[in-house]
């Protein structure tokens, strides 16, 4: 089932909706620039409920995110790419226009071969590039930690596309809680067009929910353990920062975490399907 993705702001009149007998509605509810919720409206079903659903998120207390000081940390993009430079200049685009200023991207290519091209790419929106001979997500991300030179480091896939207020969010969720070594947000699906998508959405998907959700060592145990966890139990890894001093820069690889807390928070990623938190102990 297609389906049109259409975002609203709570407070504001609801906008004419496509009325397509046989598409759905994934609606995604926002209060500035925070994702509260996501609704599916099958064909046929009354578009008024979605009065109902928004009004239920009149009453809560979430805001957009609090403006930045100046001295905001610096914080790296770290894009691992292979083999995909349309999908990458749309991630370039997006990640250049944030509502941040201290930043800097770092492009880490993993393909087989150093890439003039994407070089080329890179220098057209100001980021660096570095290569990762070995091919596979960790070692390209590690290549990130050892070549990243901001306070935190913020992951994104190739196909991803953050909204304005990615980093702003993540520098705001370090602010409000500097023990953490990792967060995220929820990762909405940029189309619902074809069955596999669907199924990738309804089926498991990568958004984990709206709510604020903080993991540490005590409340795993009162659950399950949050690390090593089963895939995708609390969070998927599109998109997510981390600070730097915890990544890795006296060697360790960011496959070894075996002690560290976990935590979900707000990060206004506005993106293609993610989310978890992963905080260090203190």
């Amino acid at each position: 089932m297609a389906a049109d993705i259409v975002h609203l702001q709570i407070g504001r009149p609801l906008p004419a909706l496509p009325d397509e007998l046989n598409r759905g509605i994934y609606a995604v509810a926002w209060r500035a620039d925070i994702p509260l919720g996501a609704k599916m409206i099958k064909p046929g079903d009354d578009r008024a409920i979605l009065h109902d659903w928004l009004g239920a998120f009149e009453s809560t207390k979430t805001s957009s995110a609090k403006p930045v000081s100046p001295s905001a940390p610096r914080i790296t993009v770290a894009i691992c790419t292979r083999d995909r430079p349309t999908a990458l200049r749309a991630c370039l685009q997006a990640s250049c226009n944030q509502h941040y200023d201290n930043f800097d991207i770092l492009v880490v290519d993993n393909g087989e071969c150093s890439n003039e091209s994407l070089r080329e790419l890179c220098r057209e929106f100001g980021a660096s590039y570095t290569a990762e001979s070995r091919p596979g997500v960790v070692p390209a991300r590690n290549r990130a930690v050892a070549e990243a030179d901001g306070e935190l480091i913020a992951f994104i896939d190739d196909d991803c596309i953050p909204s304005p207020a990615w980093l702003r969010c993540v520098a705001a969720e370090f602010s409000h809680c500097p023990a953490a070594a990792c967060c995220t947000g929820p990762i909405l699906p940029r189309e619902l067009e074809t069955p596999a998508q669907e199924l990738m959405e309804f089926r498991g998907g990568f958004t984990r929910g709206f709510e604020r959700r903080v993991y540490t060592e005590q409340s795993g145990k009162a659950n399950r353990p949050p690390i090593p966890c089963r895939p995708g139990c609390s969070a998927a890894g599109e998109t997510w920062s981390s600070a730097n001093t915890h990544c890795g820069r006296s060697g360790d690889s960011m496959n070894s975490w075996q002690s560290a807390k976990i935590s979900t928070c707000f990060t206004g990623y506005y993106v293609r399907d993610t989310r978890s938190f992963i905080p260090r102990a203190p």
